[in-house]
């Protein structure tokens, strides 16, 4: 089988559900081999001389002030022809005498109360406008990455150090947090935020919080 050779990597990710057979079906996910951030933006910007740095910071400063305004307003949220936003929602969590995480249950013909819905984050798409130019003018090939993460994993003192940082900040950190942190595997930033709540003196504590583990530091 040809090797392909497009800038788009991915790796075979198994899916929870099986087959006829018995097997757990794979599918493809893309695996990002570096982030391109807002310094990177910005200097580009200035050297393809498409907007000067003030000009960029103003203006990405002012679609932000925009968008959030909108969004408290229960608007949904079209940036230029690029993105779409809006809330996303859920039922509110609850915790009961044991500490257990759970939420009411409502069914058809029900009518939640709005004390009982909360904002859990925001979903981005882009538009068809967006899809349409990029498929037109950037025709991406995919490759299989040998390489599940961007960046081997740094120094235990360094991902203790980066951890503790992003709780005294967030006040928790996650399995999620941490891969977007420190560009990881999934089984690795598991590994990492497990080992530190166990031994005599671990240095993390660990409780679910919905459908995901949050962990805290000790002593942050």
């Amino acid at each position: 089988m040809p090797r392909a050779t497009g800038p788009i990597g991915y790796i075979e990710h198994r899916s929870p559900k099986k087959d006829e057979t018995g097997k757990y079906l794979i599918h493809p996910q893309f695996v990002y081999k570096d982030v391109y951030d807002f310094k990177d933006m910005r200097d580009g910007m200035r050297q393809h001389y498409q907007m000067a740095t003030p000009q960029f910071l103003a203006a990405i400063q002012s679609i932000k002030d925009e968008t959030m305004m909108a969004l408290s307003q229960g608007k949904e949220v079209k940036v230029g022809d690029m993105f779409i936003i809006k809330p996303k929602l859920k039922l509110k969590d609850h915790k009961d005498a044991d500490g257990n995480v759970y939420h009411k249950v409502y069914h058809e013909g029900e009518l939640i109360p709005a004390s009982e819905v909360e904002i859990e984050g925001f979903e981005v798409r882009t538009t068809h406008e967006f899809d349409k130019e990029f498929f037109i003018n950037y025709r991406c090939g995919c490759s299989r990455d040998t390489w599940k993460v961007s960046a081997p994993p740094k120094e235990t003192a360094q991902e203790l150090l980066d951890i503790t940082n992003f709780c005294r900040e967030h006040g928790y950190i996650t399995v999620r947090d941490f891969m977007r942190l420190h560009g990881v595997t999934k089984y690795h930033a598991q590994k990492v935020l497990s080992d530190l709540c166990e031994g005599e003196f671990p240095k993390m504590t660990r409780e679910r919080e919905g459908k995901v583990y949050i962990y805290r530091r000790i002593g942050v």
